[in-house]
């Protein structure tokens, strides 16, 4: 079994942005659990731990959705928390208002097929959000607007989505990439 995700792999997109933004916040907060910015997307189903019959159907699925969806522009603002700013315990970085509807679609196309085919689906409401750091429970922070705020991006062209295999471990998970999959 392999625990594996689709997303949209945003390092090489907004790389110089986000590492930019994460230095400044490293520095105030060095004991949290940072993500590496290799690895920097927007989780849009996540299918968990999945067999290898099962992943030769996602990749079947996977690449019949993408023939329906056509590259769209995304751009990166603001931050949030989850569960929330009260009690942070996962700190991302969310898309602009105005590529939500684009990322919404694209998260409907994915969702129900694969929730039909009993893949769970971990959130009834999509926030589309790259993690930048998991908040430590014996170093707990507290919101501020004006630390945790991340400008708008320039828009860019997302026109693919990738299958990755995340693989948990002691410093974090490292997430692998198994396929990619281009928009028409």
């Amino acid at each position: 079994m392999e625990r594996l995700f689709l997303g949209l792999h945003l390092d090489a997109l907004f790389q110089s942005e986000v590492a930019q933004h994460a230095e400044k916040l490293r520095a105030l907060y060095p004991d949290q659990k940072w993500v590496r910015l290799r690895h920097f997307h927007f989780t849009i189903h996540f299918l968990g731990d999945t067999t290898p019959d099962q992943k030769e159907r996602v990749m079947l699925r996977a690449q019949e959705i993408v023939a329906t969806v056509k590259p769209f522009p995304i751009a990166l603002k603001n931050m949030g928390a989850f569960p929330s700013l009260k009690k942070p315990r996962v700190i991302w970085v969310g898309a602009a208002d105005d590529c939500q509807s684009d990322l919404a679609e694209l998260y409907k196309k994915v969702t129900q097929p694969f929730a039909a085919e009993g893949f769970p689906v971990e959130h009834e409401k999509f926030t589309p959000h790259a993690t930048l750091f998991r908040v430590r429970a014996d170093a707990p922070i507290i919101w501020d607007d004006s630390i945790f705020n991340f400008p708008q991006t320039q828009p860019k062209i997302i026109d693919r989505m990738m299958l990755f295999k995340s693989i948990l471990g002691p410093d974090g998970s490292e997430y692998q990439p198994v396929e990619e999959f281009l928009f028409k």
